[in-house]
């Protein structure tokens, strides 16, 4: 079951800060959630990264499977399991865009 793309525009901003808000947010190491490790923390990890970079902030499956050091298909697995992390992936979403915002979007202050 596919997700619907978020009608925001494209979030141009760096993604290690998607990753080190899905760390902080789960209390795990980036070195973990980049390892190749198959640990259900650590996959759910991956797949709000997945479902946040691809899903709400518009970033290509090639970009997170980058930021995550994992391939694309495997992105793709994991925006197909997105039930009850609805809200997760809105709220950190959410975070981001407030946090820095998107140079595609003109007029929003940069917080630096």
């Amino acid at each position: 079951m596919a997700t619907a793309r978020s009608p925001e525009p494209r979030w141009d901003g760096p993604l290690h800060l998607l990753v080190d808000a899905v760390c902080r947010r789960l209390h795990l190491t980036l070195h973990a959630v980049r390892s190749r490790r198959r640990v259900a923390a650590l996959s759910r990890a991956r797949r709000l990264v997945s479902i946040v970079g691809c899903v709400h902030l518009r970033r290509s499956r090639d970009e997170i499977a980058g930021c995550l050091g994992i391939s694309g298909p495997a992105v793709s697995a994991h925006l197909v399991k997105t039930a009850g992390l609805e809200a997760l992936t809105a709220s950190l979403a959410a975070e981001l865009r407030s946090a820095v915002a998107s140079p595609a979007s003109p007029g929003t202050k940069v917080n630096r």
